[in-house]
């Protein structure tokens, strides 16, 4: 299996780094209708939650890519780029649970019929 390799131009770049976080903050906020934070540092926190994890799953993305460059990868490489993709799913685990732990009654649930 190849890697495709293609340096992307500055524009695409920029359009990269700052469409990724809009998208990663429409989707969370999706993903936690119908809880809504109920006060200013908890929307703070919502907001700032997806941030990291992006960066995390970029710099594991980048590391993996980087690892498939060989041509012919050992068990110890696979195996090193299965334990990083399982990682990103116990950071954001991490990450929520501690959120939730510190957050936990600054929540409120507002259904689409508004009652």
């Amino acid at each position: 299996m190849e890697a495709i390799h293609q340096t992307p131009r500055k524009g695409q770049r920029v359009l990269f780094w700052v469409v990724m976080p809009v998208v990663a903050e429409v989707g969370w906020l999706g993903l936690l209708w119908p809880l809504v934070p109920s006060t200013g540092i908890a929307w703070l926190v919502t907001l700032l939650v997806p941030l990291p994890i992006a960066g995390y799953v970029y710099l594991v993305a980048r590391a993996i890519d980087r690892l498939s460059l060989r041509s012919n990868p050992s068990v110890l490489i696979r195996g090193l780029a299965v334990l990083l993709a399982v990682s990103v799913g116990a950071i954001i685990f991490l990450l929520l649970f501690i959120v939730e732990r510190s957050l936990g009654g600054q929540f409120h649930y507002r259904y689409l019929g508004g009652h």
